[in-house]
């Protein structure tokens, strides 16, 4: 299983997600995390079943919370280079992925 690297500035997608959930209703930024964590670990068991968003960028989906999870499959690790939610604006994905 390989190792999962959050690259900036998906680390702050991440923080800034839960505590927009966590305004909302407290504990459902908990709730966003737990999920995530759940994708994560099935990132990082099987990165190849995720479908493609780019050529070299894959994207996986957190069922509940619609966000999308951006990565990229190195050698030795996952990279994630986004996480993000598809009601923000689109072109400044495009340009993180490139």
């Amino acid at each position: 299983m390989k190792r999962l690297r959050m690259q900036s500035p998906a680390d702050l997608d991440y923080l800034q997600a839960v505590c927009h959930y966590e305004e909302q209703k407290p504990g459902l930024g908990r709730e966003f995390e737990l999920e995530l964590q759940t994708l994560f670990e099935r990132i990082k068991r099987t990165p190849e079943f995720f479908s493609k968003a780019t050529v070299t960028v894959r994207k996986a989906r957190m069922p509940r919370f619609k966000y999308g999870v951006y990565f990229t499959i190195e050698a030795d690790e996952i990279a994630v280079l986004a996480i993000y939610h598809p009601s923000r604006d689109p072109h400044s994905l495009c340009s993180r992925l490139k």
